[in-house]
């Protein structure tokens, strides 16, 4: 979710406000895990998702609350989430979200702490590595928590700016793959459609699991940046398509999909049809993987992380 920070930082040095949505705890499956945040701008359009659905738009008439009084609010929802509106006439803010944005370019590892106070004020500090003191857990062990008192109410959230990898394709080979990208560093999250396959008993390393209700328009779910990975291994040919054309012009770090190369003459044509080029289609790496002469689906994953780590290693040395 480091994402949303920044995007407040831009709307800000715009002259435009935002308001930030958070889960602050889970209930039912509609909604996402504690801690998932989405972003309503001035226009009540929406950037992220806390679940869909109902949940979303009783999300957005809450954010139009707080754009309207130019406060947090906090309501129940099925699950409580707040709306933080957030705006450029207190230079205070921009001055926090400049330097929350920074330190997450610089992939610092903080804790964002927002006080929400009963009395309508709202405060904001940064944590860092140096302040472990103030942390009951340690940063290691950190997740999004919240803590009320008569005076406040406390939201913690930690920024670990790890690589991230997205898997698309919740199969034999995504469920492989996902374990040894979490070794390795990287955060993790699987994206599918079938919540049989995408649950956290066949991804117990994961750090998010996405279940979509189709693979078009996936922006809705999430939001890459310079620092993401995308691996497609979908279930079939129509949706690994779908998933590289929208990808392709994301900006991510690295772009791969599994297949052969007649499977990948085949999506590139199709692309093409749609007004991609041969330029923008030349990046992705397809087939995927290091050549190691792979056969097995073992093979295969192996190679997969092998070329994620050979690209990270590029990228910084």
């Amino acid at each position: 979710m480091t994402w949303i920070y920044s995007k407040v930082r831009d709307l800000l040095n715009s002259g435009n406000s935002a308001v930030i949505i958070t889960v602050l705890d889970k209930q039912g499956s509609a909604s996402r895990d504690a801690g998932t945040k989405m972003l309503v701008r001035e226009d009540l359009s929406t950037e992220g998702s806390i679940g869909g659905g109902i949940l979303e738009a009783m999300a957005v008439m809450l954010a139009a609350e707080a754009f309207e009084y130019k406060n947090f609010v906090i309501k129940k929802a099925g699950p409580l989430i707040s709306a933080e509106y957030i705006g450029p006439e207190d230079k205070g803010e921009l001055e926090y979200f400049e330097r929350l944005a920074s330190c997450i370019e610089e992939k610092r590892t903080l804790v964002a702490v927002t006080r929400l106070k009963w009395n309508g004020s709202l405060q904001r500090e940064l944590l860092f590595e140096e302040d472990y003191f103030r942390l009951e857990k340690g940063f290691s062990r950190e997740g999004f928590r919240i803590e009320e008192n008569i005076e406040e109410l406390v939201l913690y959230n930690p920024v670990f700016t790890k690589d991230r990898v997205y898997i698309f394709g919740a199969g034999y080979i995504g469920q492989k793959l996902a374990g040894i990208t979490c070794m390795l560093g990287f955060s993790t999250v699987v994206i599918d459609e079938r919540k049989e396959f995408a649950n956290t008993e066949r991804f117990p390393e994961a750090d998010d699991i996405i279940v979509v209700d189709s693979f078009r328009n996936i922006g809705r779910y999430i939001s890459i940046d310079p620092h993401s990975y995308i691996v497609i291994a979908t279930r079939g040919h129509i949706d690994d398509t779908a998933v590289l054309g929208e990808m392709v012009r994301s900006g991510a770090r690295y772009i791969g999909m599994i297949g052969s190369r007649k499977k990948k003459d085949e999506a590139y044509e199709e692309l093409m049809k749609q007004g991609f080029t041969a330029e923008e289609l030349e990046g992705v790496r397809c087939p995927i993987g290091l050549d190691i002469k792979a056969v097995t689906p073992e093979d295969i994953t192996v190679s997969i992380a092998a070329e994620l780590v050979m690209v990270r290693r590029e990228k910084n040395g």
